[in-house]
């Protein structure tokens, strides 16, 4: 249980330092980091020989996993009550729900579902492990990891949207091969980022402050 005296005080840093559009930022960014990073890395390993479907590759993407997932949890720590340690915890899990969400939806269908579901595993794992940790500063902590999985299977049917109407036009202006990929891929992860830290922020609004 946490003591009184640091509620007060965590509670007086949110207050000071959240607000909807700075959650909304930080998760644009992670997100954009981890498909950035994995159109540059699974680009790069490509362009230097390795096969589409080759375990070099496939090592490549995990390591792009592996940073964005961390960025992840450590952007929405510094963001939302910073001295409650849990970017471990989160990490991990981001990880993981990254991953397994992009696998899965790769082997079900392949694109886009492996990165709608790779968005929305990662903000709904990542999350529900996220507000366990913080149930005693946060109000009515109960109903967030059920409205962070709504809002962030939104956010991945939103960042694919973008890509699919203009990702051929994108990929031109930036040049085409790895550029293109990974240019694309940033707006997947922005806008899916935004549009998952906005509706997540609603909920967190009248819950931190």
């Amino acid at each position: 249980m946490v003591a009184p005296s640091t509620h007060t005080h965590e509670t007086s840093t949110a207050q000071a330092r959240w607000s909807v559009a700075r959650w909304a930022a930080v998760n644009a960014a992670a997100m954009s980091a981890a498909w950035g990073l994995f159109g540059l890395f699974g680009g790069t390993i490509e362009a230097l020989g390795a096969e589409h479907d080759s375990s070099a590759r496939d090592l490549s993407l995990l390591t792009a996993f592996i940073l964005g997932g961390s960025l992840f949890a450590h952007l929405r720590q510094r963001a939302l009550l910073p001295r409650v340690p849990r970017t471990k915890r989160v990490a991990a899990a981001a990880i993981v729900g990254l991953t397994v969400g992009f696998v899965a939806g790769f082997l079900i269908a392949g694109p886009p579902l492996d990165f709608v579901l790779g968005i929305f595993a990662i903000g709904a794992v990542a999350g529900a492990v996220e507000w366990r940790i913080l149930r005693h500063q946060l109000r009515r902590h109960g109903s967030l990891a059920a409205i962070g999985a709504v809002a962030w299977l939104v956010a991945g049917v939103a960042a694919v949207a973008p890509a699919a109407l203009f990702g051929d036009a994108i990929d031109a202006a930036a040049g085409g091969g790895t550029a293109g990929f990974v240019t694309i891929l940033l707006l997947v992860g922005f806008v899916g980022g935004a549009a998952g830290g906005a509706l997540e922020g609603l909920a967190l609004r009248s819950r931190v402050t």
